[in-house]
């Protein structure tokens, strides 16, 4: 018997052929950037050698953002050398393009509105989430444009930066702070080497094939499997390798996230 979507089911299931879906029909190999941590602002392969400095530097720049919104808890302050000794460490391990605005948020070195500005969107970018949850890619195009009609014009529209608000609010209130002040310049590259990253990111993914339908691979008895997505049923292209396919299915592939409330906790019953 098929199930709905061609698989079979049955009391014979143990001595039937099922051909997963996924299963690639060349050998072309295909290596986009998978993993969490190599997706995030502060970023390390599996196996690099200063993974756990890394993550420090992540811890403390969540550290500085909660302080400057007030919610640190005291009992987790640092001595004055202490922070002076991480935020060196800090900057180490972040692009030259980064590097910049990030010491002027370290030293305080601009008013209370910007660093605040800057304190939620550099919470975000401590963790190990993918910088394309901030600047999506499909957006990069367009907000580096947007990047540069600022830097022609500080008398810009200020519905320029109300398009940003489409993809990330925080980047859109960080723009608004730093309009027209000494800090924009440092504030225009932080951003714009944000976006050349995520370009980065999905450099190595590869568009898909033209449709070439594969004949006969409609044949739901044979292999278990059913396309429903034309009137012929055929596979419409070839399926490559994938780098990750070459990790065990019984473990976990990606990176666990770096804190506990970002952690799915739902339970099935």
């Amino acid at each position: 018997m098929l199930a709905a979507d061609g698989t079979k089911i049955g009391i014979n299931i143990r001595h039937s052929t099922v051909v997963a879906i996924e299963t690639p029909t060349n050998d072309f190999t295909v290596d986009p950037c998978h993993r969490r941590n190599e997706r995030a602002f502060i970023s390390f392969a599996q196996g690099d050698h200063d993974s756990n400095g890394k993550s420090q530097s992540r811890n403390h720049l969540l550290y500085l953002s909660k302080r400057v919104l007030g919610t640190l808890d005291s009992a987790d302050e640092i001595p004055l050398e202490e922070e002076t000794k991480r935020n060196d460490i800090l900057l180490r391990h972040v692009d030259r393009g980064f590097q910049p605005l990030l010491n002027i948020f370290m030293r305080n070195g601009c008013c209370n509105r910007v660093l605040r500005k800057l304190a939620v969107l550099f919470t975000l970018l401590s963790s190990n989430h993918s910088i394309s949850s901030i600047i999506p890619h499909r957006f990069v195009d367009d907000f580096q444009s947007i990047l540069n009609l600022i830097r022609k014009n500080s008398n810009f529209d200020t519905n320029v930066i109300n398009r940003v608000a489409k993809f990330s609010p925080e980047i859109r209130d960080v723009l608004f702070a730093v309009k027209n002040s000494d800090i924009c310049s440092a504030t225009l590259e932080f951003f714009d080497h944000l976006a050349s990253r995520v370009k980065q990111l999905f450099s190595n993914c590869k568009e898909p094939d033209q449709i070439n339908p594969q004949p006969s691979s409609y044949n739901p008895a044979k292999f278990g499997r059913a396309y429903y997505f034309t009137p012929h049923g055929n596979q419409l292209r070839e399926i490559p390798k994938y780098t990750m396919d070459k990790i065990s299915h019984n473990s976990t592939y990606d990176d666990e996230p770096a804190r506990a409330e970002d952690k799915c906790n739902k339970k099935i019953p």
